[in-house]
Order: C-alpha cells, then sequence, then structure tokens
C-alpha cells in the first residue's frame, strides 16, 4: 500500500508542476512546514525522490483532509506545487513517514 501512495504522488507530482509552472510558491522550506504544519495542521504521510533527486513530500490533515504537496529543490528552498481537500490515505501510518524523513 505504501508503495501504491508513493507512485500516486510521484505520477501527481509532475501534473501539478506542469499546470502551475508559473503559479509556484517558493520559500525558506522553515517557512513552507510552518505554514503546513501550523496553519492547515497537516502532517507528513508520504515522501520520495523524483527523476531530479528532489525531495517530494505529501502532507494531509486527517481530520480536515486538506494536503498539500511540496517538492524541495535544496535544504533551504521548498516550492508548493499542489493543495486540496479531500484526500484520502487508506492504511497509511504519517508518523513512521515522518520520523523516517526526520532520521529519528
Amino acid at each position: 500500500m505504501r508503495y501504491a501512495l508513493l507512485i500516486m504522488v510521484l505520477l501527481l507530482w509532475p501534473s501539478s508542476v506542469q499546470a502551475e509552472q508559473n503559479n509556484l510558491v517558493c520559500e525558506s522550506r522553515f517557512a513552507a512546514l510552518k505554514n503546513i504544519q501550523g496553519t492547515y495542521g497537516e502532517t507528513l504521510v508520504a515522501y520520495g525522490l523524483d527523476v531530479g533527486g528532489n525531495l517530494v513530500e505529501l502532507y494531509q490533515n486527517p481530520e480536515t483532509q486538506s494536503w498539500t504537496m511540496l517538492v524541495s529543490f535544496t535544504k533551504e528552498i521548498s516550492c508548493l506545487v499542489g493543495a486540496g481537500t479531500k484526500l484520502e490515505l487508506p492504511g497509511t501510518d504519517g508518523k513512521k513517514c515522518a520520523r523516517a524523513v526526520n532520521g529519528t
């Protein structure tokens, strides 16, 4: 199931980037995470590397089902490439995913 979710994220990301290519919101990774986690209460549920080696992350608030897709091009700069509502992720452990990305 985890692999299916990761494949979905990596397949959705290029279309989101292409559709919003001129409207990307990029900021420091710290500011992006503060907004995603603080304002929207979203936690990391999936992550992977794109073909360019950039970190692609999917955050979700399980209560509101809001979601945000973030791509980090460097350790300092991250760009919002997609956001929405009604994302359902059956059978995922967001806490385990967050620990893996943070190395804890």
